[in-house]
């Protein structure tokens, strides 16, 4: 995915770990950020009792696709 639709790195490293030859930015995406603090609200919120993993994380990720676009139309 490109920046546009993962929002570039959350945690930008620019020093790349010993085992990486290219000298590119590194690390988790501001979309799988987002992601895991969404679905972490999921846990404790009673109303998604009995939903799956599955269902939980799809709903997660369209909710930090939708945080993405909406930082985009805000830059």
């Amino acid at each position: 995915m490109s920046a546009a639709t993962d929002g570039g790195p959350a945690f930008p490293q620019h020093v790349a770990p010993a085992y990486r030859q290219e000298r590119e930015a590194w690390g988790m995406t501001l979309r799988d950020w987002f992601a895991g603090q969404i679905v972490a609200s999921f846990a404790i919120n009673a109303e998604r009792e009995g939903w799956t993993a599955v269902e939980c994380a799809q709903d997660a990720y369209a909710y930090a696709d939708a945080m993405i676009y909406a930082r985009g139309k805000s830059e």
